[in-house]
């Protein structure tokens, strides 16, 4: 069994460190989640993705330009990845 060693750290030092922590373990999760194929890969319409992210048009336009999300299509028809909007979530949380 190890040893454990405690020493005195103040409150914003703490903070610090759980924040990097749980960013770490984040990281740690995504990076484990496997990624689907490009012929496994669901897409999305706009109106899904509206419904997923619980957010408005102007807000999906803005992401867009941003480059928050990409989106993927041919001719007028527009298309998001199911993967990509699940890791946007991710981020919003």
């Amino acid at each position: 069994m190890d040893n454990i060693i405690l020493t005195p750290i103040n409150v914003d030092e703490f903070a610090k460190k759980v924040a990097q922590h749980l960013h770490d373990i984040q990281k740690a999760e995504v990076a484990a989640q496997p990624v689907p194929s490009e012929a496994e890969e669901e897409y999305l319409s706009s109106k899904q993705v509206l419904e997923i992210l619980k957010i408005s048009s102007t807000t999906l336009w803005k992401w867009k330009n941003k480059g928050r999300i990409k989106e993927y299509g041919t001719g007028g028809k527009r298309y998001f990845k199911r993967s990509e909007i699940d890791q946007a979530l991710k981020r919003t949380n």
